[in-house]
């Protein structure tokens, strides 16, 4: 290798370096194998798997709505007196999108994650604040424009958490009623159906437009 070859090689190498470092996630979709939303013959959600290894974008303590807000409804109302954490994890290859376009792409998948807040630990260690305790389950946003249960709405919202505590997550869910859940989140969330004001990760990337 000369040493003109041997500098342009160099260069690239570094531009490459470059853009992982500005983006870390840039590349994920490449790396790794998909995980598109699964189904069942009837159009259920399949359960989604490792999630907790995907993008952690955001987490929030008995964050509850406005009372005057329309879409509101009992389940929203209850959220602040439960006083869950919620822990909202992001596909990897749909940040990588939404990084490189600002766009949240077909197939996009939110997972919020709930716990019970906890103010005592066995140890009795604490002895302020609250930490995530029992998990409860999980709640999961997908977005779909050929969704199998032939709803027209792109987002679909379905609930696998069990607020009893006792791990008797279903294998599948059915989409949750768009009252319940996609008129709300259409008419306040910050982007494309997303929470994006309460999610720090992605936030950021949507003030850089």
């Amino acid at each position: 290798m000369n040493r003109w070859t041997w500098m342009r090689a160099a260069c690239a190498a570094a531009a490459a370096a470059g853009t992982v470092a500005l983006h870390p996630f840039a590349g994920v979709a490449q790396a790794q194998s998909t995980s598109d939303p699964q189904y069942t013959s009837t159009g259920n959600l399949v359960r989604p798997k490792d999630f907790h290894t995907w993008v952690f974008v955001g987490s929030n303590l008995g964050l509850g709505y406005d009372k005057e807000v329309a879409a509101n409804t009992s389940r929203e109302a209850a959220r602040p007196e439960l006083g869950e954490y919620h822990n909202i994890y992001l596909k990897p290859e749909d940040y990588a999108a939404y990084v490189r376009t600002r766009t949240f792409p077909d197939k996009t998948v939110l997972v919020m994650d709930v716990y019970r807040a906890q103010q005592r630990d066995a140890k009795g260690v604490v002895t302020a604040g609250s930490y995530n305790g029992l998990s409860l389950g999980f709640e999961v946003a997908v977005k779909n424009k050929n969704r199998p249960d032939r709803s027209t709405t792109d987002w679909a919202y379905y609930d696998f958490a069990d607020r009893s505590g006792g791990g008797n997550i279903p294998s599948d869910k059915a989409a949750e009623a768009d009252k319940d859940c996609y008129d709300c989140h259409k008419a306040h969330a910050g982007d494309d159906n997303v929470w994006v004001q309460f999610y720090p990760i992605i936030r950021g990337v949507k003030n850089t437009r």
